[in-house]
C-alpha cells in the first residue's frame, strides 16, 4: 500500500482537498496524508474527505520545533498546540504519552532555516524518520537514509507536497492495508513499511527505495 504521507493543505477549501485526492490517486497512491503547519483540523474534516473520494486520509501537523520540523500523528487530536517552539525531545514524549507517535522530517534540508541535521543522533523514543522527501534533492534524503541506518530505524517518505501537482513525488510503502487512523499509527509505531519515491525519466517511469525496513 502507497501512501504519501507529507501533504500540505496549507488551510487551503474542501474542493482544493478533493484535486489534492484526485492527483494522487492518478499518482499510484492508495491512502493520503493532510498535513498543517502547527495546527490540526478536526478528525471529522478528514474522515468527511475519506468518505467522500473513497481514499483513506489521514492527518498529522508538522510542528516547528526548536530544532527543526517533526510531524506528530494523534488518534483524535489530543495533542495540545503550544505557542512557543518547544524542543523536538518534549513533543516526542508528548506523543508518545498519548499514544500518537511523532517523527522528525527532512532532518537535513537544504530548504529550510533550520534542520535537525546530526542532531538526530541525541533524540530518544523516535522509532522513524523521514527519509525521502519529495521537495529535497538525492544528497539531502542520502544524509538521512544513513543516519537511519546508524540508528536502526525505520523510514518514511512523503512529497511534502504544498501543491496538488507535486503529490505522489515520494511516499511509504505499507507490507498492510491501512483504513483508520488508528491502524496507521499502530502500523507506524510496529508495523513493516520503507520509504520510496518516484523517478521521472524521459519515457517511462520507475520507482527508487531506501534500505528501510521493509
Amino acid at each position: 500500500m502507497k501512501i504519501d504521507l507529507h501533504i500540505h493543505l496549507e488551510k487551503r477549501d474542501y474542493r482544493y482537498a478533493r484535486r489534492v485526492i484526485h492527483q494522487s490517486g492518478e499518482s499510484g497512491m492508495d491512502a493520503i496524508c493532510l498535513v498543517e503547519h502547527d495546527v490540526t483540523g478536526p478528525p471529522d474534516y478528514f474522515n468527511d474527505l475519506s468518505g467522500d473520494s473513497g481514499m483513506p486520509v489521514f492527518w498529522a501537523t508538522e510542528y516547528s520545533s526548536q530544532e527543526g520540523h517533526i510531524l506528530v500523528f494523534t488518534r483524535n487530536n489530543n495533542f495540545e498546540i503550544s505557542h512557543i517552539k518547544l524542543p523536538m525531545q518534549e513533543i516526542i514524549n508528548r506523543a508518545k504519552s498519548l499514544g500518537g507517535i511523532a517523527i522528525p522530517v527532512h532532518p537535513y534540508t537544504n530548504l529550510h532555516r533550520s534542520g535537525l541535521g546530526n542532531g538526530v543522533f541525541e533524540l530518544e523514543n523516535i522509532i522513524a524518520i523521514e527519509t525521502i522527501n519529495g521537495a529535497l534533492d538525492d544528497e539531502c534524503n542520502l544524509m538521512a537514509e544513513r543516519a537511519r541506518a546508524v540508528l536502526n530505524l525505520k523510514g518514511i517518505g512523503g512529497s511534502d507536497a504544498h501543491s496538488e501537482f507535486m503529490v505522489g513525488r515520494a511516499f511509504t510503502i505499507f507490507r498492510r492495508k491501512i483504513k483508520t487512523q488508528a491502524e496507521l499509527i499502530d502500523t507506524l509505531i510496529s508495523g513493516r513499511y520503507s520509504a520510496s519515491r518516484r523517478k521521472y525519466q524521459t519515457v517511462g517511469a520507475g520507482y527508487i527505495s531506501s534500505m528501510g525496513d521493509f
